[in-house]
C-alpha cells in the first residue's frame, strides 16, 4: 500500500505545472510563497491552511486560491495519513482568454473577504474539477506540436472559469456592478503586486490610471479590504517575511529589497503588523527549521 502513497502524475511546463499526488507527508511544511499562481484541490479532511495571518480548518471537496503575494503552508492535523489533491500551479500571464466582461484571474485579485482563498465546493462541482484536472494532464501528455501552445490555455481557462462562476455564487455578489468596479481596480491591483519595491504613491496611480483618488481608493478598498497604500504595504511585509524566513539576508538588505528603504520605519511597521520585529522573526524561523 505504501508505494501507492506515493505514485503521483506531474506535468511541468514552462508556464504551468498540473499535479494528481496522493502522499502521507506535505513537501513544504513551512510557510512559503511563489510567482505562480496556484489551485489546490483538498481530497482528504482534517487539514489546516495558513495563508498569510489567517489559519483555516478546512478538508476534502475545498480549493485553495493561493496568489503570489499569499505566504501560506498546508498542515496535516493527523501526521501520516493519507493526503490526496491536485494542484495546478500557472503563470498569471498565461492566462490571455480574459475579456471585459469576464475576468478570469478575478478570484485571485478581488479578496474583500477573509477567507477568500478557501472555496468550498459541492460533491458535484468537486467532480467536475477533477474532470477537468484529469483532462488538463491528458493534454499535456498527448499535444504535441500543432495546438501544444494553445490547448493547455483553453483547458486551464476552463478550470477558472467554472471557479469563478462557483466564487461569484458562494458570495453571492452583484456581478455587472461590481465586475465594472472591478476592472477599474484589476491592472492596479497586480501593478502593485509586480512593484511594490518602487516608489508608489497615490498620485502617482490616480495620474496613471486615470481615476480619481477618491474613487480609486473606494473601488480599491472594496475589491481588497484595504486601500492602496495598506495593499502597498502588505506586498512589501509578505514579501519582507518571505526574504527572513528563506534568504541568507541582512534585516537591513531586506529593507531596501522590499521598498522601505529605511531600517526604522520597516521595523516599526513590521513589528505592528506580526508582534515582533524583522530581526527576531528571522531568528525565530530559522530556530523552526
Amino acid at each position: 500500500m505504501q508505494k501507492n502513497y506515493e505514485q503521483y502524475k506531474e506535468i511541468l511546463m514552462d508556464t504551468y505545472s498540473v499535479k494528481h499526488k496522493i502522499s502521507t507527508e506535505i513537501e513544504n511544511p513551512f510557510y512559503h510563497m511563489h510567482e505562480e499562481f496556484e489551485i489546490c484541490l483538498l481530497l482528504s479532511d482534517h487539514l489546516t491552511c495558513f495563508v498569510d495571518n489567517n489559519s483555516f480548518q478546512v478538508g476534502k471537496n475545498t480549493l485553495l486560491l493561493i496568489n503570489k503575494m499569499n505566504l501560506h503552508f498546508v498542515h496535516q492535523n493527523h501526521p501520516g495519513s493519507i493526503f490526496e489533491r491536485y494542484t495546478l500551479y500557472f503563470k498569471p500571464e498565461m492566462i490571455d482568454l480574459s475579456t471585459e466582461n469576464t475576468e478570469l484571474l478575478k478570484c485571485f485579485y478581488y479578496r474583500p473577504y477573509p477567507d477568500a482563498c478557501i472555496l468550498p465546493l459541492t460533491p458535484e462541482n468537486t467532480e467536475i474539477l477533477i474532470s477537468l484536472f484529469k483532462k488538463a494532464i491528458s493534454v499535456s501528455e498527448q499535444i504535441k506540436d500543432y495546438g501544444e501552445d494553445l490547448y493547455p490555455k483553453i483547458v486551464i481557462s476552463e478550470i477558472l472559469l467554472n471557479i469563478n462562476m462557483w466564487y461569484q455564487e458562494i458570495h453571492n455578489f452583484n456581478y455587472e456592478k461590481e465586475n465594472k468596479e472591478f476592472s477599474q481596480i484589476f491592472p492596479i491591483i497586480t501593478f502593485l503586486q509586480n512593484n511594490y519595491y518602487e516608489d508608489i504613491t497615490l498620485d502617482l496611480l490616480s495620474k496613471r490610471y486615470l481615476i480619481t483618488k477618491p474613487i480609486l481608493c473606494q473601488s480599491f478598498r472594496k475589491a481588497t479590504g484595504m486601500t492602496p497604500n495598506q495593499y502597498l504595504i502588505h506586498c512589501r511585509l509578505t514579501q519582507a517575511k518571505n526574504l527572513l524566513s528563506k534568504e541568507l539576508l541582512t534585516v537591513e538588505k531586506v529593507c531596501d529589497m522590499v521598498g522601505f528603504h529605511n531600517m526604522p520605519h520597516f521595523s516599526r511597521t513590521f513589528k505592528e503588523h506580526y508582534g515582533m520585529s524583522p530581526k527576531k522573526y528571522q531568528l525565530l524561523y530559522k530556530d523552526k527549521q
